[in-house]
């Protein structure tokens, strides 16, 4: 969308007009039909529907294709038309109102669109002529317009609910940006000033919630709207008092806002109840907030008959603040189920911000996991959202980790600083100063948000939750600890995003696609998602996880038109935003989970033969890639990003990649390791330089991990050389000695490489399972679920000879093993009959009587009993145990 209030617009738009108005009448009435076409059109067509007109030349004679040809290349050369490569001509998108308000005033705008009718009709129904198929957003546009220009509020509606159940297109329809572009495109009192009541406060409103939202001058709107509110004029209701009212708080003018409500009609007070929260919250009077919002609530609830219902408004915003600026377990509870509300409503345009305050409740509430998706979501910038998300969100930061945020806002929030001061938002501008001075201390910003808070009386929300420690949080958290409920093994999201990857040794393509969960538990293969939507519509998406939203900000826009037609693609570092992801597919092959891994560049010293030695750089890097992705294994990319050091690594290398020395150079190539140790993962043959690198013993444990591959498990065997973290191997492959700075700090190892061989050999003996199914480097794939729990069994016979791990997260477990001896069984005499009761002892917590585990052995034929929660129990001896349950529970005496 235009940014309709920038002074460069302004300038723009006046030198069109004035060019417009300069036309022959002929030529405008030629620029007032594209504008009411409102798309881009071919000569032949727009010729069509010129003549359809009976529109006449500068020489009152009908245009001809011969003669408008010309006419519309200069008017191209002149800037009022525009056309875009392989598209027909399109009026400028800062002249289209104009020419179209003219067309009205010169009494051409029914003519021409009773042509447009005619030639370019907009598809309907096959069997419902009343029904509008549209193919674009702009075709739906071009009839909105139209509508709103015959001054026709339910046409306007009629097509708005057309393009929404029957359009063809994709793109979301936003009413009120629409209303915007017609008529703050220029912005005309006067003409604003004829509309009827509902337009009329439709486009006020639609002026000044956009300005709000991105910041934009509105001043013209405001003066209008505060005028007709202060003298009554024919347009003043209650409705555009409310409007006033919230412009007012974001304007930091209370006691004007205050003066704005008591104008309110009592009879629309109910309606005024969240404006006066809002008042109250903003001047400190916590409780009084509390308890307008509560009845405005309550009422709300009574008047729609709904009980899940909340407010629409941004007032709703700050009764969430006053529930946790009280703190009480109750109030902070209510505030979770209000955001937990308002975040899954996928079209509202705060559901974002609620999601991230939700968040904020959950920490305090006990669920520390919580913190974690704060710290390490994306928040946008002005542009790429709007005002109240980028601060909300910086906000949120803020109150999570301070340090954290001293480092991400400050370049996010003081533009948003200085246009919210330069566009008269000072509330949002005093807020935004309030945080910039705790993040940069020794700045101005101190003295300006308390120059901005003055006179306004409004207490600052930047202190409503003191930054913590995360020793303090954790203790505040567990004293908060409320007992949760059962989790259920049904996901929380009937929706998911996954990622679908196909691999190139130059590139990875990414497809996104919504998958969605059937009655069974299984994910559908998935409905791709167009990029466009991921990139400017993330908020219509309840399921989208920190790590999709860090992925959708990697989409990149490489071409630009008038209207915002552009195209959009992943950016290289895409790839490295998916690393840890659980849920990426092969595309050619979508039932094949992929693990994308951090790797880093490697400097490989080997002896060669005469004692020579060659110092190899691994991969080799070329010119114009930063991030490389490297095929490690059928289901594993490991991703490299490439920096200015490595680069001069390389070059010193040499063109070829490997560097030969003579033996005599050893000591040479020693202080060379010492030197780059700190930069990329040395692998030596002749050990490493001992300058600032701890040596540690080396770990020769197998690591086995387990990760999701379906209803079963991908198996990877693998060596991890220092026990303190750091990079995996295929176990004996290698230098002997590693160097890598692991947590800040370099350390040193020297491997045992056939030691590390030898027990990954002996752990994969030691497991049936894995030796009667097929190896593909180093991995083994198990589909059967029972073949998994075998396994699993198996491994936990290894002890500590192998270190499981589930990089993923644990999914299954065989949480105790039975047999007879387990088992305890009694018989008692009841007449002519013996009764058997019995109990499976499993450990001193958990006992299984007899009944229970009848039931559960009905569950399955398998010696495996699912017990929830992914856990399981192993019968040995199951055929006996189940035949003496079956048998001996009741027989009759003989």
């Amino acid at each position: 969308m235009i940014n309709l209030t920038t002074d460069t617009t302004k300038l723009q738009t006046k030198l069109l007009e004035k060019k417009y108005f300069e036309l022959h009448p002929s030529l405008q009435k030629i620029i007032q039909l594209f504008s009411v076409i409102y798309a881009p059109i071919d000569k032949n067509s727009f010729i069509s529907c010129l003549s359809k007109t009976g529109a006449l030349d500068e020489n009152n004679k009908p245009w001809s294709t011969k003669t408008l040809s010309p006419q519309i290349d200069k008017l191209l050369k002149a800037g009022l038309l525009v056309q875009e490569s392989r598209q027909g001509a399109e009026c400028h998108p800062l002249l289209t109102e104009i020419a179209t308000r003219h067309a009205i005033k010169t009494e051409q705008f029914e003519i021409q669109v009773i042509a447009l009718e005619e030639k370019l009709p907009i598809r309907t129904h096959w069997n419902d002529d009343s029904r509008r198929i549209f193919h674009s957003l702009r075709q739906c546009i071009r009839e909105i317009r139209i509508g709103f220009y015959r001054q026709d509020p339910n046409f306007i509606n009629k097509q708005i609910e057309d393009y929404e159940k029957y359009g063809d297109s994709e793109e979301k329809i936003v009413i009120q940006n629409i209303f915007e572009q017609i008529c703050n495109n220029p912005f005309d009192a006067h003409w604003l000033s004829i509309l009827p009541q509902g337009l009329y406060e439709s486009s006020i409103s639609s002026i000044l919630l956009n300005s709000t939202l991105k910041l934009s001058a509105s001043e013209d709107a405001f003066t209008l709207l505060e005028e007709e509110c202060s003298h009554s004029g024919k347009h003043c209701s209650d409705y555009l008092h409310l409007i006033l009212t919230e412009q007012m708080l974001l304007r930091g003018c209370t006691e004007e806002a205050q003066e704005s409500l008591e104008r309110i009609s009592h009879e629309y007070q109910d309606n005024a109840a969240v404006f006066w929260g809002l008042l109250c919250f903003l001047r400190g009077e916590n409780e009084q907030a509390i308890t307008y919002y509560t009845d405005a609530l309550k009422k709300l609830k009574k008047a729609t008959g709904k009980r899940q219902i909340y407010f629409d408004t941004m007032g709703g915003l700050f009764f969430i603040l006053a529930l946790l600026k009280d703190g009480s377990v109750q109030r902070l509870k209510e505030a979770e189920e209000y955001t937990s509300l308002m975040s899954r409503q996928s079209d509202h345009w705060l559901r974002f911000i609620y999601g991230r305050l939700k968040m904020v409740l959950q920490v305090h509430q006990g669920d520390i996991t919580q913190k974690q998706f704060v710290l390490s979501a994306h928040i946008s910038s002005l542009e790429e959202e709007n005002s109240l998300q980028t601060l909300f969100c910086s906000l949120c930061l803020y109150w999570m980790d301070a340090e954290g945020a001293k480092k991400r806002l400050p370049n996010l929030l003081e533009p948003l600083y200085r246009r919210s001061l330069a566009s008269g938002y000072h509330w949002l501008a005093m807020e935004t100063a309030e945080l910039l001075s705790r993040l940069k201390p020794s700045s101005k910003y101190q003295k300006e948000a308390e120059a901005l808070r003055e006179d306004s009386g409004i207490h600052s929300i930047v202190d409503l939750i003191r930054p913590q420690e995360a020793w303090e949080m954790c203790l505040n958290a567990l004293a908060n600890l409320q007992k949760q409920p059962q989790t259920s093994l049904k996901p929380e999201s009937e929706l998911r995003l996954a990622w679908f990857i196909t691999f190139y040794p130059s590139r990875c393509v990414l497809q996104p696609k919504e998958q969605k969960v059937n009655a069974k538990g299984e994910w559908s293969k998935g409905r791709p998602i167009a990029l466009k939507r991921l990139s400017s519509g993330l908020s219509e998406f309840d399921y989208i996880t920190p790590q999709d939203m860090r992925v959708c900000s990697c989409i990149e826009v490489y071409s630009e038109g008038y209207y915002g037609k552009v195209d959009y693609t992943f950016g290289e570092k895409a790839i490295s935003a998916l690393i840890g992801h659980p849920l990426v597919f092969w595309e050619d092959t979508p039932t094949i989970r992929v693990e994308i891994v951090k790797g880093e560049p490697e400097l490989l010293v080997k002896k060669e033969k005469l004692g020579r030695l060659t110092l190899e750089f691994s991969p080799k890097l070329p010119e114009s890639q930063n991030i490389l992705h490297i095929k490690e294994t059928p289901t594993r990319i490991k991703v490299i990003e490439i920096t200015a050091e490595h680069r001069r690594i390389a070059e010193i290398i040499g063109i070829d990649n490997k560097l030969n020395v003579p033996a005599i150079a050893e000591k040479q190539v020693l202080a060379a390791i010492n030197a780059v140790s700190g930069i990329v993962t040395v692998h030596s043959d002749i050990g490493g330089g001992s300058e600032g690198a701890e040596e540690v013993p080396a770990q020769t444990l197998p690591h086995i991990h387990l990760l999701p591959a379906n209803a079963g498990l991908k198996i990877s065997l693998l060596s991890r050389p220092f026990a303190q973290g750091g990079p995996y191997y295929r176990p004996g492959t290698g230098g002997e000695t590693v160097i890598a700075e692991i947590d800040g700090k370099r350390l040193q190892t020297r491997r045992n490489l056939s030691q590390e061989k030898q027990l990954a050999k002996n752990a994969v003996a030691a497991c049936a399972t894995l030796t009667q199914t097929e190896e593909q480097d180093g991995e083994w794939i198990i589909d059967d679920p029972e073949d998994c729990l075998e396994l699993l069994l198996e491994l936990q016979t290894l002890g500590n000879n192998v270190v499981i791990e589930w990089p993923q997260g644990e999914k299954l477990r065989v949480s105790h093993n039975a047999d007879l001896k387990d088992f305890n069984l009694s018989i008692q005499r009841q007449q002519d009959w013996f009764a058997a009761t019995g109990e499976l002892k499993l450990n001193n917590d958990l006992v299984l009587d007899m009944q229970q585990l009848l039931e559960l052995l009905e569950k399955t034929p398998s010696r495996f009993i699912p017990l929830g929660d992914g856990q399981f129990l192993a019968l040995r001896d199951f055929q006996k145990i189940n035949y003496s349950i079956n048998n001996d529970n009741h027989f009759q005496r003989g």
